[in-house]
């Protein structure tokens, strides 16, 4: 048998199996698992949506304004991460008036990719880069 007929065999035989699997069995084995991050629930008095305004990087890391829709409850503003591809990082969020939430990363977080969820809402966002503050002159 020459080595064309045995690729030629051993493809088909390998054609063969794979056809008695049915299409939901192969995609049950090539799916990856689904990550669950946190439920989705809506904010108190009927906020529908949360804006990233700005970005920037503070002396203790990232920092994100927030404008919401109404106001949120202290167990949602505790529950808020930050997450990337490969970790998931607590964060630190106040509502500072009805319509105004700031959010402080980690400074391990600087110029990371990922999701802020936040009250059920999950917002893209690119963590700012992280930068040099010089030190402060004495005054005398």
């Amino acid at each position: 048998m020459s080595k064309q007929a045995r690729v030629f065999s051993v493809v088909v035989l390998l054609l063969l199996m794979l056809s008695s699997f049915s299409s939901a069995a192969l995609a049950m084995q090539w799916t990856p698992p689904e990550t669950h991050h946190q439920p989705a629930r809506f904010a108190e008095n009927d906020a529908s949506n949360f804006v990233l305004l700005s970005s920037y990087y503070d002396k203790k890391g990232p920092v994100f304004n927030f404008q919401v829709n109404g106001h949120v409850n202290k167990d949602d503003l505790r529950a808020a991460i930050f997450v990337t591809s490969s970790k998931t990082y607590k964060i630190n969020c106040v509502q500072t008036s009805e319509s105004a939430i700031i959010c402080s990363g980690p400074k391990s977080t600087a110029g990371q990719n990922g999701v802020i969820y936040l009250a059920g809402f999950g917002t893209w966002v690119h963590a700012p880069e992280a930068k040099e503050f010089p030190a402060p002159v004495p005054v005398f």
